[in-house]
């Protein structure tokens, strides 16, 4: 019996195995900053029998196909000539005498995005939803919002949304037994008093994994050591909100990039791209204001933007 003490989610994470080990198809639904990476992580460090586990980051690939195969290659070891294709990598391995993880971090890199290398066609959707069904592949791709509420693109063009066959599961949000073992684990050096005042902000944040990491780092590293510890850790969480903010306005810039993508795809039909820029600025605008970053620097890309809408 593989043993799930080290895992952040246990409970979560036992369940996850069990499904991929009866040879699902997945589609994890986590937020950033929860913790989704850590779950691959801990089901590759179960350790399981006869299991191999291969994490492909597809953030790092949505613009290199060919990265993507070469990745994939080396965690089977290079053997043999490099493949050409992700159907030809699988091909070959498909008789392994193990049973194949497949865990792919960041699919939605690969989802409405207009820039994404066209070797992505519709063959390497359809290899993934052809694994369904073999014995040795089980495939877990991880994503914001469920995968068919986005647009698959091909050749830069929207072609539909994404028709991949894959059981929709969210991730839970962390309990609070967990936090405390998480902490616990981490053996960092707090009194009980202290653990406890970093097991309650982390608890009621919003992004509680990437928060407790940091913390982490700051306290290994005796940041503020001269500040009682309640004033660091509220140094800290203003910080760490900071990052949060510029991490935000990332966002929206890409959000810019892929709005731009479908106004040139879209300006066949002068009437409903019309109507979409304007929809397009009114939900930018707002996006904007949510996240507090109007008057950030991203203002000039805004402006660029509108300029855009009204030629």
């Amino acid at each position: 019996m593989p043993s799930y003490d080290h895992c952040l989610r246990p409970i979560f994470t036992e369940r996850m195995v069990q499904l991929l080990q009866h040879g699902k198809s997945l589609n994890l639904i986590g937020a950033e900053a929860t913790g989704v990476r850590r779950l691959l992580e801990d089901i590759d460090a179960c350790k399981l029998p006869n299991t191999h586990t291969v994490i492909v980051n597809l953030k790092n690939y949505y613009a290199s196909y060919n990265g993507l195969v070469n990745d994939l290659w080396g965690q089977f070891g290079h053997e043999g000539e490099k493949p050409a294709t992700l159907e030809a990598l699988l091909e070959r391995y498909g008789d392994h005498r193990k049973q194949i993880f497949l865990l792919f971090h960041n699919f939605d890199a690969l989802l409405d995005n207009s820039q994404c290398d066209p070797h992505y066609t519709i063959a390497f959707y359809d290899t993934l939803n052809n694994l369904r069904h073999h014995p040795t592949y089980s495939v877990l791709c991880v994503t914001k919002k469920p995968h068919d509420h986005s647009f698959v693109f091909i050749d830069g063009k929207p072609y539909r949304s994404s028709w991949l066959d894959l059981e929709h599961i969210s991730l839970p949000e962390l309990k609070h037994e967990e936090v405390i073992h998480e902490v616990k684990r981490r053996k960092l050096p707090l009194s009980r008093k202290h653990r406890n005042l970093v097991i309650q902000q982390v608890r009621q944040h919003q992004a509680p994994y990437h928060l407790l990491e940091f913390f982490t780092n700051k306290i290994l590293d005796h940041e503020d050591k001269t500040l009682p510890f309640p004033d660091r850790v509220k140094r800290w969480e203003k910080e760490f909100h900071r990052s949060q903010h510029r991490m935000k306005s990332t966002f929206v810039i890409t959000l810019i990039g892929q709005l731009e993508g479908w106004i040139r795809f879209l300006r066949l039909d002068t009437k409903r791209v019309n109507i979409l820029w304007k929809a397009g600025l009114v939900v930018l605008v707002f996006l904007l204001s949510v996240i507090g970053v109007e008057k950030s620097g991203i203002g000039q890309r805004l402006i660029e933007f509108i300029q855009q809408l009204l030629r």
